[in-house]
């Protein structure tokens, strides 16, 4: 094989859901300009995003991985990111030695932990001791602001409340 002139992926990430690991992770291979693999040196491949909507994209776990002397890498099982659902997210890995990248573009589907809520409606209401004649709405969202699903009881609590005090979620809010 000759001089390191690709970084190729052969096996692309396949993400989980925001703020998880990949449930598969990426695999590399440098080749040479004939496509042969290089072999007998170690080669530090890093990542890193650059695109993926607001808020931004955080990766987990480990960002580099270095090759083995048979010219192959695979990221280890720590790897993830997290980001807003259904965004797509430009990945790029890099050797910075002999200045080689390769991309991948991913998109995640489902939302992360419920880890927020959002009041998308205020209360409308009468005087202090009566029902509101507007009832608030809250969204349930992951870190990303992501909404996300399920059904979850919410409890309102402090000062005097009248009627009932607690709500269930359909499947969006």
């Amino acid at each position: 094989a000759g001089y390191p002139a690709q970084l190729v992926i052969t096996r692309a990430s396949v993400p989980g859901a925001s703020g998880a690991v990949f449930t598969t992770q990426p695999e590399f291979e440098v080749r040479d300009s004939s496509g042969n693999t290089v072999t007998g040196t170690a080669f530090v491949i890093t990542a890193w995003w650059t695109e993926g909507g607001a808020p931004q994209p955080a990766f987990l776990g480990t960002t580099t991985v270095t090759t083995g002397l048979d010219g192959k890498a695979t990221f280890p099982s720590d790897f993830g990111i997290s980001g807003s659902v259904n965004t797509p997210i430009k990945i790029i890995y890099r050797i910075s030695s002999v200045v080689l990248y390769a991309t991948e573009t991913i998109t995640l589907n489902t939302p992360g932990a419920a880890s927020k809520l959002i009041v998308t409606r205020l209360s409308i209401g009468p005087a202090s001791g009566s029902v509101f004649a507007t009832q608030p709405q809250v969204t349930v969202m992951d870190a990303w602001n992501n909404n996300v699903g399920g059904i979850r009881t919410i409890t309102a609590a402090g000062g005097t409340l009248v009627g009932t005090q607690s709500a269930t979620t359909d499947a969006v809010t």
